[in-house]
């Protein structure tokens, strides 16, 4: 944990980093948060900053350092709390029995969050782990989480440089973020670890879940805001005229309507029209939608860019019962949208010899 005052962040720390980076004492965690976070803080003028460790990642026992790091959440102007898991909880052949913080953690954030709140201290998360954790009881808590995966070393910078306003280049999620019941329902449906199936109720990722998630695959926030719209090419001419061969063609234009400059990503989802969908479900599984584009644009305050997307006829394939890719024939319906739910959605019709 680290901690400043008087113009000056706190920083919750668990002890997360030294297993992270492959062993290491507590002491050489404080010289890595400090040295990493030393840079970004100087340019803030933030001073001060202090390491106190809050809960091991897993242990059920100890809280000798509950109380030092809640005396330093009291004395913050702001505080960043680390959560997750390490390879100790989840790793290859071995995986995890739920996706809840194991541990002290869930009890130790609650408690930071409390005397954050008495204190009228603003409290930003930061996820550290491989596969996704459910944090539902600490979303309405806190302003802001940021899932950092693993950052290691040079990803630790970039946290740095972001959560101090350094930088604003925000990625999107590219999993899905489930509640704390998911594992539970999987169980309860077969179709846990030992039946893995992507499409069996209540579903596996954003292409066939079935239920609303804590956080969609593809959301993602910035410092600043975007907008953006979409419409068929039609310097290429009308869609009527388009060859077999010829990919659709787009134009989006996207815009920062914010008063930061920053990063923005444009996504593609393709999903079956009705019609399609109801021949091909008697089938095989049909996926709600997938990700078949996207682009990455950074764009100074009040800026605006075109985008040119093209979509080949074969990226609206699907794959059929024994592993092969297909195009129906059909309506077929492509979503642009910045946060993977919502957008522009235009239809595409594809007719039987694949035009």
């Amino acid at each position: 944990m680290l901690a400043a005052r008087s113009r000056r962040v706190l920083l919750v720390k668990e002890r997360i980093i030294p297993q992270m980076m492959g062993g290491g004492s507590e002491l050489a965690m404080r010289a890595h948060l400090q040295a990493m976070f030393a840079p970004v803080l100087a340019s803030v003028t933030v001073s001060g900053a202090r390491v106190a460790a809050g809960v091991q990642v897993a242990d059920d026992a100890d809280r000798s350092g509950v109380g030092a790091a809640l005396q330093a959440v009291r004395g913050a102007e702001g505080v960043v709390l680390a959560l997750g898991i390490t390879h100790a909880q989840e790793r290859e052949t071995h995986d995890r029995a739920h996706t809840s913080l194991p541990g002290l953690q869930l009890e130790f954030a609650l408690n930071v969050t409390a005397a954050a709140a008495a204190s009228h201290v603003p409290v930003v998360i930061v996820l550290c782990n491989g596969g996704m954790v459910s944090v539902d009881e600490l979303i309405p808590r806190v302003p802001a989480i940021v899932e950092a995966f693993n950052p290691v070393d040079h990803g630790t910078a970039a946290l740095a440089a972001s959560l101090f306003g350094a930088a604003n280049r925000w990625g999107k999620l590219p999993i899905t973020i489930y509640d704390q019941n998911y594992t539970a329902l999987l169980d309860a449906a077969g179709a846990g670890i030992g039946d893995y199936e992507l499409a069996k109720p209540p579903g596996r990722s954003y292409r066939y879940y079935n239920a609303t998630p804590l956080y969609h695959f593809g959301h993602g926030l910035s410092f600043t805001s975007f907008s953006h719209s979409c419409t068929r090419d039609a310097a290429h001419g009308p869609a009527a005229a388009r060859a077999p061969e010829q990919p659709y063609r787009f134009v989006c234009e996207l815009a920062n309507t914010g008063s930061r400059a920053g990063d923005e990503v444009l996504q593609v989802y393709h999903s079956l029209g009705d019609a399609a969908r109801a021949v091909a479900s008697k089938l095989h599984p049909v996926p709600r939608s997938a990700l078949i584009a996207f682009e990455r644009v950074h764009l100074g305050v009040g800026a605006k860019t075109q985008i040119a997307v093209e979509i080949d006829v074969a990226r609206l394939a699907v794959t059929r019962a024994d592993g092969s890719k297909h195009v129906y024939p059909g309506e077929h319906s492509l979503l642009f949208s910045r946060d993977g739910v919502s957008g522009v959605t235009l239809n595409v019709t594809v007719h039987a010899d694949g035009e």
